[in-house]
């Protein structure tokens, strides 16, 4: 009789096959036993689609926007740099921050910004989202230390951090968020062993360069607008600690690049073949890593953090060495410098929707009132409030302050907005917050 030497657990009826693949919490395991059934592989194809959308949801388990994740999902391959790009730039970004109304009114034909279109893209958020759970668990042991507090307490009492859910949906908000600026306004990411690209994405307007697909004050209305002024201070604490993430790979693989020069030998193709990278995208000499990390850091920080988890888990050095090589560029647009004053025509006042809903003038307390009817993760941390809601202001509007002052000071470097209340009361952090920055 077919099948009579089969262990037990391929014998089961599909129903119980079925309910074994409902189970799984990981798409790797998934992957395997498919893989290597075709008894499940059969029972899987049935129930293919509702399978991986209840993986999907119990992996995100409450902490994720599934629009925020969709529109990172979307947005690969739209290099602002392209024209012809500028328009499906605005439409997702449009869509994503309209996602609750186009669901509730119906305003979208298929795909809905907030649902996956087929199984293919479920399968690509599961694979961003395990690469976003690595970096968040990395950030346990790696965020970055308050000056005030001791090194050795820190290392030995402090570290590794358990996060709330709380701070875990702040940090992986920012993730997706960053992933999306990536894709779309960040360096192009090329995969070991590509050719060069055949143009920058330099989007932006530079001395001499042709008309920019956007500009600056366009970018902020599409992107930052749209999000609570905590919420972008939230993300520009992900963008720094990608930038500190940044320096041991970099160091690691700069230092070992500076000690081949020699007399004689200043560029890389003065190695051997065998030495020299595949590509040298910005035509590096061989002292220049060491000599420009903290630009090239900056600048590698606002690429999609995906690329950070690849060279982070790459075990081998030699392809660490070669991906960083084949990944830095010499321009970029630092968000402080397209920061924008409050207001003015290309001002960060008035917000947009959904955020526009903050909007209340110069009253403070009736800001105050209607943040304390919003969930935990919607509202700011007490950090945040006091230094731009409680503090004394010098200008009138309520955000006007902070969209002044917050790109001059350091409380991005230890990621003040991300941290729950509990947390930074036990660390002191309210004596410590710096409450005004030169203005430059």
């Amino acid at each position: 009789m077919e099948g009579s030497n089969r262990p037990a657990f391929e014998g089961l009826p599909v129903e119980l096959q079925i309910s074994i693949l409902f189970n799984i919490d990981d798409l790797d395991s998934l992957r395997s036993l498919v893989f290597a059934s075709p008894t499940y592989h059969r029972a899987y194809q049935l129930v293919r689609q509702e399978l991986l959308n209840v993986l999907l949801q119990s992996s995100y388990d409450g902490l994720v926007d599934i629009a925020g994740a969709i529109a990172a999902v979307r947005s690969r391959g739209l290099y602002a740099v392209k024209p012809s790009n500028r328009a499906k730039i605005i439409a997702l970004l449009d869509s994503r921050r309209r996602s609750e109304e186009i669901r509730r009114l119906g305003l979208s034909s298929w795909p809905f910004p907030d649902e996956p279109a087929d199984v293919e893209e479920t399968i690509q958020l599961l694979h961003l989202h395990e690469k976003a759970t690595f970096l968040l668990d990395d950030y346990r042991r790696t965020a970055a230390r308050p000056a005030w507090i001791e090194l050795e307490k820190w290392k030995n009492e402090i570290l590794p951090h358990t996060l709330s859910r709380i701070e875990q949906r702040r940090f992986l908000r920012a993730f997706y968020r960053m992933q999306i600026y990536g894709n779309i306004f960040g360096d192009i990411e090329l995969p070991l062993g590509a050719d060069d690209v055949e143009e920058e994405n330099e989007w932006f307007e530079m001395w001499g360069s042709q008309t920019p697909t956007f500009t600056d004050g366009e970018i902020w209305r599409l992107f930052f607008a749209p999000l609570a002024p905590w919420e972008v201070e939230e993300f520009m604490c992900f963008w720094r600690h990608c930038y500190q993430r940044w320096e041991e790979p970099y160091l690691e693989i700069s230092k070992s690049v500076a000690a081949y020069a020699a007399p004689g030998v200043i560029f890389f193709s003065d190695l051997p073949p065998e030495e020299r990278p595949p590509l040298n995208r910005l035509k590096l000499d061989l002292d220049h890593m060491h000599i420009h990390q903290d630009d090239h850091r900056e600048i590698l920080a606002y690429m999609v953090p995906t690329f950070l988890v690849k060279i982070l888990r790459e075990q081998d050095f030699r392809t660490r060495r070669d991906l960083l090589l084949a990944n830095i560029v010499i321009h970029n647009h630092s968000f402080v410098e397209y920061w924008p004053e409050p207001s003015g025509d290309d001002g960060a006042l008035p917000l947009l929707y959904p955020a526009d809903r903050f909007d209340f003038g110069t009253d403070v307390s009736g800001l105050k009132a209607y943040l304390e009817t919003l969930p935990p993760h919607e509202q700011p941390n007490i950090a945040w409030t006091q230094r731009w809601l409680d503090a004394e202001r010098d200008f009138p509007q309520v955000f006007e302050d902070m969209y002044s002052y917050a790109p001059y000071s350091g409380c991005w470097d230890w990621g003040y907005a991300i941290w729950d209340d509990e947390r930074l009361i036990e660390w002191g952090a309210m004596d410590h917050l710096e409450l005004r920055g030169p203005l430059t």
